[in-house]
């Protein structure tokens, strides 16, 4: 009977060892202050060029053909990938891969703005 009680009281102890299931993203590198825009290259075209250490991957929006968001990568390091880009404004984020560009409150859209890089 006691060796009942001891292996009930073993697998109660077990089970909870793992704790809850954690809720916390994880966060991911900023890539904008390693990853340069080349927009004098090709006409209509930009270059995203990664300086950076890490892969990443790059969001933006402009006034053209991406006004609901596009993205490039992931681009490794050294690398870079050009994109359909008329000489328009444009707004951009970029990090490091597999992260996701999300709105400052952590929500999955981003529509320009603050960012975080987050799963």
């Amino acid at each position: 009977m006691r060796l009942i009680a001891c292996v009930a009281l073993l697998v109660i102890v077990l089970s909870g060892c793992g704790g809850p299931a954690s809720s916390t993203p994880k966060a991911y590198r900023v890539g904008n202050s390693c990853v340069t825009l080349d927009q004098k290259r090709i006409k209509n075209m930009a270059v995203f060029e990664n300086h950076c250490s890490f892969r990443v991957f790059v969001k933006w929006f402009d006034q053209d053909y991406c006004t609901t968001g596009c993205g490039a990568g992931p681009i490794s390091p050294g690398r870079s990938e050009g994109i359909m880009l008329k000489k328009v404004s444009m707004e951009w984020a970029a990090c490091e891969s597999p992260g996701s560009i999300r709105g400052a409150d952590g929500s999955t859209v981003w529509n320009g703005g603050s960012f975080r890089c987050e799963d």
